[in-house]
């Protein structure tokens, strides 16, 4: 598949089944970002066993996102040796992304959930500049990348005994992704190239997860599988996508301080399922407090292992505030990535020579923003 090699020749692996895009709340992507510890309607599709436990609410949020990446290669006299960098790639943008809406109801010991998330993003530009060797430009290669992956789910919760709850869910998956790729030539003489491709992604995922709550400490564990993942391309070729099985384990602390603070981490490993690719995991977690007179201060880092190379390997770092406004919940987060990786650290991507010199400078913001609201008795860990 084209995304896949585009992979494998250097480009980001939002080419593949998309980059992160906030399937939670906004309060939880100050936090790290982590979904199946988020005390929200978008966590209980996450974590089927929080509909037990989340009462009635209802969940809103998207997000902007703005990325930067650069591409530089060495530069040498006429005697070998280094005397710079060359910028040949600099590439920006912004785009709007939706997050996803959810509710919960929950009536005693049990709880349902259903609502639409963005679970993946598709948005990428990337441009490139070629020069020879008396530095003139001869062509210039771009290649725009849209699109969304989208999941429906809904999930069910039940506590069979106080402090402990069980849950299933399960989900459809579908999204589209477009791809644009062009190299024009300096010389008129030379025939411009260019082509598009538009798949389909289509699948489903089930998931089950249990919590025990002792008190001021939240334990919780839980596994999702993809199952019939496939992608359609515009030629009517259909590809499948090996299962990829994913165990996460959660804990959460309230310590009852005067700041009402409350701490979140979660860790999760993935079997990717492709040939090629590395089995992943990640760890990410954080802290709110709710501030004297003023709102709630979030903040969380978010590190996540690469399929492809370790050197490819991302830490975030989050940030965010909520406010409350009769009986509204306001909330924003702030999500920062930044990455530097260099082709002789993956020797392994074939769409590069020996010795090549690229290096990739990138910084990836996100600004999400929700608006929740809760209709009745607030959970102690809410």
């Amino acid at each position: 598949m084209i995304a896949l090699l585009a992979l494998l020749c250097g480009l980001p692996e939002v080419l593949w089944l998309g980059g992160w895009n906030p399937a939670g709340s906004a309060a939880i992507s100050g936090m790290g970002g982590g979904p199946f510890m988020d005390r929200s309607a978008l966590g209980a599709l996450e974590n089927p066993a929080y509909a037990a436990v989340s009462g009635k609410r209802a969940d809103l949020s998207g997000a902007v996102l703005y990325t930067r990446e650069s591409r530089t290669r060495m530069v040498y006299d006429s005697f070998g040796s280094v005397v710079g960098e060359s910028e040949h790639a600099f590439n920006q943008g912004t785009g709007i992304t939706p997050g996803g809406a959810a509710g919960v109801y929950g009536g005693g010991n049990w709880g349902v959930a259903a609502g639409v998330r963005a679970i993946g993003s598709f948005v990428y530009n990337y441009s490139r500049i070629e020069r020879d060797e008396a530095y003139v430009q001869t062509s210039e290669e771009t290649l725009e990348s849209s699109g969304v992956l989208w999941e429906l789910g809904g999930s069910a919760g039940y506590s069979p005994i106080p402090g402990w709850c069980v849950g299933a869910g399960a989900g459809f998956v579908t999204g589209s992704r477009t791809a644009d790729w062009s190299v024009v030539y300096s010389d008129p003489s030379v025939p411009d190239e260019s082509w598009e491709e538009v798949d389909d992604v289509t699948g489903a995922v089930i998931r089950a997860s249990g919590i025990g709550i002792m008190g001021r400490l939240r334990l919780a564990a839980g596994v999702s599988m993809p199952v019939e993942w496939s992608i359609e391309g515009g030629d009517g070729t259909v590809s499948s996508i090996g299962d990829a099985l994913e165990v996460t384990c959660g804990l959460g602390y309230l310590p009852g301080n005067r700041l009402r603070s409350s701490f979140s981490t979660e860790a999760n490993w993935r079997d990717e399922g492709e040939p090629g690719l590395r089995n992943t995991w990640g760890i990410r977690g954080g802290v709110e407090s709710h501030l004297p007179g003023g709102p709630i201060a979030r903040f969380g880092f978010d590190y996540r292992t690469s399929p492809v190379h370790r050197a490819l390997d991302t830490v975030s770092f989050t940030t965010g505030v909520g406010f409350s406004v009769d009986g509204w919940r306001l909330d924003a987060g702030l999500r920062l990535t930044p990455s530097r990786w260099r082709q002789s650290q993956v020797p392994d991507l074939p769409g590069f020579s020996q010795g090549d010199s690229l290096s990739v400078e990138s910084l990836s913001s996100t600004i999400v923003l929700g608006i929740s609201r809760d209709f009745g008795e607030v959970s102690l860990w809410r």
